[in-house]
């Protein structure tokens, strides 16, 4: 049995696990990262926690798939930046191929989470897809024609910053408009904590008591209680995130688009609302049929970025790109 090492770099913590082609995940282990610290810090740090685990697999271990935040370069191996974690000219996978003598790959993490659904997940069989992670903001991976799409110097499909509002919310990449102030898990707390401090009468006040306490759950368990304030908020959200994806449909026409962090775990509740919404505004085409596109919430969950990363290390090495 091969197993290949994924390695998912967050912005508080590293989470890893040997993974088999199988999909069997084993030894895992994570530590959290200290944003302070100076990046070869954290890198020893890593490769420590590496070596623990590394005897049980001898022979079998065939490599190390990174799935990492920020602008990665995936032929050079680079992390170029982390803006969270404070990395710059960070050359990660050629340090962890020379000091374990084993291949290593690197892609920005949304396009590791999306390789794990691909291979492991709720995509298999599919080869034009589109993901979007709907947490601090938008992530997103593009899979096309059955490979991942990085673009240019790996910095390509950043679909969270498209713009959906020209003029519109000023955005943290410098822009407005973004999909990301629109549609991200914390949009939608900023939202409801509006529209709660603006209507007493709102049932959200009985679960946060201050709308400083808000989070996304809360909103969407006050819009199922029948609150008006949170149905309008929850339609407001599904409105934008659905104009996302159908923008997205036209310009890709993917198979499927999944959803996935901390919004996504409302599940078949919002996967349902956000697929009614692209099939009556058939995708802006009117008069004729376009392809469907199925709205899909990650089979992984937290862990997809493990498996992608690992499946990032056997994709390669399928390619013989090492």
């Amino acid at each position: 049995m091969r197993y290949a090492l994924g390695v998912d770099i967050g912005g508080t913590s590293i989470k890893c696990s040997f993974v088999s082609e199988s999909g069997e995940m084993v030894s895992r282990f994570s530590f959290g990262v200290n944003r302070k610290a100076p990046q070869n810090a954290i890198f020893d740090e890593l490769v420590e926690a590496i070596e623990n685990k590394l005897p049980f697999f001898g022979k079998d271990f065939v490599g190390i798939g990174v799935g990492c935040p920020g602008g990665i370069n995936p032929e050079k191996g680079t992390c170029d930046y982390a803006t969270n974690l404070g990395w710059k000219d960070f050359p990660i996978a050629p340090m962890l191929e020379k000091h374990f003598e084993k291949p290593c790959f690197i892609e920005n993490d949304a396009n590791a989470a999306l390789l794990g659904e691909i291979y492991f997940g709720v995509a298999k069989n599919y080869k034009n897809v589109v993901f979007l992670t709907l947490g601090t903001g938008v992530g997103s991976g593009l899979y096309l024609n059955g490979h991942i799409f990085s673009g240019n110097e790996g910095k390509g499909a950043e679909l969270g910053h498209t713009s959906i509002e020209l003029n519109g919310r000023l955005c943290g990449c410098g822009r407005r408009g973004c999909l990301e102030c629109y549609a991200s898990a914390s949009a939608l707390t900023k939202d409801a904590a509006w529209a709660m401090a603006h209507h007493p009468e709102s049932k959200m006040w009985d679960y946060c008591k201050t709308p400083e306490r808000m989070n996304g759950a809360i909103v969407f368990e006050a819009e199922k209680q029948g609150d008006e304030t949170a149905k309008e908020v929850v339609r407001e959200y599904i409105s934008y995130l659905g104009e996302g994806c159908l923008n997205f449909c036209n310009a890709f026409r993917p198979e499927a688009i999944i959803l996935g962090g901390g919004v996504a775990r409302q599940g078949e509740y919002l996967r349902s609302k956000v697929q009614d919404y692209l099939d009556r505004n058939r995708y802006g085409l009117l008069r004729v049929n376009p392809p469907k596109t199925k709205v899909l919430i990650s089979a992984l969950g937290s862990d997809a970025g493990i498996y992608g990363a690992a499946a990032l290390c056997f994709e390669g090495l399928k390619q013989g790109q090492r």
